[in-house]
């Protein structure tokens, strides 16, 4: 500010110096002021600061001209340059950041919605967690030439028999095995069918066809031959009892059958096989020629094979109590296969095919079976000349070899006491017994043990049956005992 007061200082005094020195040339110069104006538009620099005063319009208009200088304070309103400013109205470029509503791209992020796809993928997981169905024998009886004592008390030729069996897995899709392996003849199938059961010889329910070979109502089965049916559709739950119903044509005289069904059967004359009721039966407690049955389904299957401990001597007619029927209820998605015979030995032919002969037959032929239990041998201590311990456990390990071969597990039983029985001399051959049971606990022959022999003796007497489990001949379990048995079985052997 002190430079500039005294730069105006001198200016005045030159222009005062100048003004004296110049003399009378000041009035001409004064008499030429309306034209040589310009000379004054430099004190516009001044007027710039009067830009203030140029809202002086003084009506000197001559001064107006000078207003014309003025104009050059339009050269301020070259501050409306700074209306340039309204290049920041380029912020309304700003309002391109609408754009940013190009965010509303980001509504592209409906493409997340493709997340959708991975709800796709989630069904996609969903359909890789649905249970895998296959084929499991849900189903089955030890088949077996059956004994005169055991005969139908009526012919089967010409005429129907309905058979009543609790299937352990149910499904929507079922196939039957019908055998003549012990026959000397062919047999002759006119027709069966499949429905629900009541309990009796009457059907809940309408029947299904089951056909053969695509569609034909019967077939005929050659003598030592088994035939699987077509797999038909029909709806069973778990644990369900259906009736199977067959017309016969011809049948051998050498039947095939399981005397020991424990579950009564109903004949009746002619072709009935898709009645509900087939009027006056004639009953008999066996099965016959029906060998298995086999559900489409989720699940894996446990075949016991054993003798008329595990086939249910002693326990309930039509009861469905036998000690595997009480591991059956146990086990979700177990299907636990009876393929045990009364009188059945390990090495020798008792009743029915021995064990040995039979093994992979009633084992490695039936569908998705995952685990074996070997639970057998009171008969073959009783007498059976091929006997001796290390015979028998020989027999063991070949067997549970075998199942290994195949990927199964299998699991050792442990022979009861019997001491006491008039059936069997079980005194004489007790000590044998043990040892037997000895090699099971110990042997790595098998993946684990069900010890059956310390769950059923007498803690008093371990070479007796304890009287909770005894049903009344010092050999076979009651009802009672068979529960107990198989309540104490290792569900986990089955994960």
């Amino acid at each position: 500010m002190r430079i500039n007061s005294w730069l105006i200082l001198l200016t005045f005094i030159s222009l005062s110096f100048w003004t004296v020195a110049c003399g009378d040339d000041s009035s001409d110069n004064n008499n030429d002021s309306s034209g040589d104006s310009d000379s004054d538009s430099d004190s516009d620099s001044d007027s710039d600061s009067d830009s203030d005063s140029d809202s002086d319009t003084d009506s000197d208009s001559d001064t107006d001209s000078d207003s014309d200088s003025d104009t050059d304070s339009d050269s301020d309103t070259d501050t409306d340059s700074d209306t340039d400013t309204d290049t920041d109205t380029d912020t309304d470029t700003d309002t391109d950041t609408d754009t940013d509503t190009d965010t509303d791209t980001d509504t592209d992020t409906d493409t997340d919605t493709d997340t959708d796809t991975d709800t796709d993928t989630d069904t996609d997981t969903d359909t890789d967690t649905e249970p895998a169905l296959d084929w499991v024998t849900t189903w089955v009886s030890m088949q077996q030439l059956v004994e005169s004592s055991n005969v139908p008390p009526k012919s089967l030729n010409n005429a129907t028999l309905r058979q009543k069996v609790l299937i352990s897995l149910g499904a929507s899709r079922f196939r039957f095995e019908f055998s003549n392996q012990y026959g000397n003849a062919a047999l002759t199938i006119n027709g069966a069918s499949v429905a629900l059961s009541n309990g009796d010889a009457t059907l809940k329910g309408s029947a299904t066809p089951i056909t053969f070979d695509g569609g034909n109502e019967g077939i005929t089965i050659p003598q030592g031959q088994r035939v699987h049916s077509d797999e038909i559709d029909f709806e069973a739950g778990d644990l369900t009892q259906l009736a199977v119903t067959v017309a016969f044509g011809s049948t051998p005289s050498n039947l095939t059958g399981h005397p020991g069904s424990r579950t009564t059967s109903y004949i009746a004359d002619g072709n009935k096989v898709n009645e509900a009721n087939m009027g006056s039966t004639t009953n008999t407690d066996h099965w016959y020629y029906l060998s298995s049955i086999d559900a489409f389904t989720e699940g894996a299957a446990v075949v016991v094979v054993g003798d008329s401990i595990t086939d249910g001597r002693g326990s309930t007619t039509n009861g469905n109590d036998r000690w595997p029927n009480i591991l059956d209820a146990r086990l979700p998605k177990v299907a636990v296969l009876n393929q045990a015979a009364g009188g059945n030995c390990v090495l020798g032919s008792c009743l029915g095919d021995s064990l040995v002969s039979r093994f992979d037959r009633d084992t490695f032929e039936l569908a998705n079976v995952q685990w074996v239990i070997i639970f057998e041998g009171i008969n073959d201590l009783a007498g059976n000349s091929n006997f001796n311990v290390d015979s028998m456990t020989s027999a063991f390990a070949t067997m549970a070899d075998k199942a290994h071969a195949k990927g199964l597990k299998v699991f050792g039983g442990t022979i009861m006491p019997c001491v006491g029985t008039t059936t069997y001399n079980c005194s004489a051959s007790d000590s044998a017994r043990k040892a037997i049971n000895e090699w099971i606990r110990t042997t790595d022959k098998y993946d684990g043990v069900i010890d059956f022999d310390k769950i059923t003796q007498d803690p008093g007497n371990t070479s007796s049956l304890s009287s909770t489990i005894d049903g009344g001949d010092h050999l076979h379990p009651s009802a009672a005992g068979y529960r107990i048995m198989g309540e104490a079985v290792d569900v986990s052997f089955f994960e």
